[in-house]
């Protein structure tokens, strides 16, 4: 027949000292430096946060993109949307007061929703007005005008008058 130990075969722990050589402080007793010690690291680490979530507060107001926009067109307010982020050096997005002087430009590339619009994304801006278009044209060489070299760039305007009846 096994027995199990009772608690009073266990040796009783003191306050003066422990058989393992552990010490418990008697309550009410602290020691000043470890004190000391606790509430500075405290304070460095509230003054690492503030410092930190002041320089992550720094943010600008930016143009993104707010739903795909293929290439070459003419990007409208309806394609951006203003977004606030911490900017670094190395990247330079196109400020939101900017964005009249974006509105009316072609993309030079397709653009994708939550895109941080940059001018390496634009084109120029088109010179066209309203109801003007470029059409480009394949002609053979005896239908071109015979001050046009081969290869060179030239440009033919064509105008369209409504005739009576039409």
């Amino acid at each position: 027949m096994r027995t199990s130990p009772t608690s009073s075969s266990r040796p009783a722990r003191t306050a003066a000292g422990a058989r393992d050589g552990l010490r418990v402080a008697p309550a009410g007793r602290r020691s000043l430096p470890w004190v000391l010690a606790g509430l500075l690291l405290v304070v460095v680490c509230a003054l690492a946060f503030a410092v930190t979530s002041s320089r992550l507060g720094q943010r600008q107001a930016v143009l993104a993109i707010a739903h795909a926009v293929p290439a070459w067109h003419v990007v409208d307010h309806s394609d951006l949307a203003v977004v606030r982020v911490s900017v670094e050096p190395g990247l330079r997005p196109i400020a939101a007061s900017a964005q009249a002087t974006v509105v009316g430009r072609p993309a030079a590339v397709p653009l994708l929703p939550g895109t941080l619009l940059t001018e390496a994304a634009l084109g120029p801006p088109s010179a066209l007005r309203t109801g003007e278009a470029v059409v480009s044209l394949k002609l053979a060489a005896a239908d071109c005008p015979r001050v046009a070299a081969a290869g060179a760039d030239g440009r033919v305007v064509l105008v369209l008058v409504a005739s009576e009846g039409s």
